[in-house]
């Protein structure tokens, strides 16, 4: 009879220790979920608050200074886009002189809120097909800057200019930069055809 007691006091003890056991790590568990949780609610509101919600059309009509639909006949490193106005003897009125100036007027360029490094500055040459608003010459250049985060660092900063490609057919709503354009919104140039012309 004492065994039989010792042997249920003995499973009593270990079933205690075993669910105690248990519960702590049904609560570890919980715990790390709710930590993994959070941390993606964080991640996902800082990149949310990053790019700011699209336009309407008729919000991109009315800001934009400038709507065509055009070919992107030419991207040029600016400094190359700078020697090829200068070689054909073009005046350069409020035109930067160099890229690094350049990068300063790019409005919405995100090195301004978060360390960046700068890849190139270029130039998109637009050859404008059809005016839906506003006038310009039958060619108009949009100044671009490719880039990467630093590693590490946080991805804070507004939207800045999209990456253009030889061969692409857009749809622009653009706004006025000095001597460029630049689009109205990050969802102001909308690709209607793409390839080389």
């Amino acid at each position: 009879m004492t065994s039989r007691l010792m042997r249920e006091s003995i499973g009593a003890q270990e079933f205690i220790h075993r669910t105690s056991f248990s519960f702590v790590s049904i609560i570890k568990n919980k715990l790390l979920i709710i930590v993994i949780l959070f941390i993606i609610i964080i991640c996902y509101s800082s990149l949310a608050q990053a790019v700011p919600p699209p336009l309407s059309e008729e919000e991109l009509f009315k800001r934009s200074d400038l709507i065509i639909e055009g070919h992107v006949i030419k991207i040029y490193l600016y400094d190359q886009w700078l020697n090829h106005l200068k070689s054909a003897g073009a005046f350069l009125k409020d035109v930067p002189a160099t890229a690094a100036e350049l990068v300063k007027i790019v409005r919405n360029f995100p090195f301004k809120k978060a360390p960046v490094v700068v890849d190139g500055v270029y130039i998109a040459e637009v050859k404008v097909d059809k005016w839906l608003k506003g006038n310009s010459e039958g060619i108009i250049y949009i100044p671009f800057v490719t880039y990467h985060f630093i590693p590490g660092q946080a991805l804070s900063g507004p939207w800045s200019e999209r990456r253009y490609l030889q061969g692409e057919y857009l749809k622009m709503y653009l706004q006025k930069n000095g001597p460029f354009f630049e689009s109205t919104w990050w969802n102001g140039v909308q690709e209607l055809v793409s390839g080389k012309i």
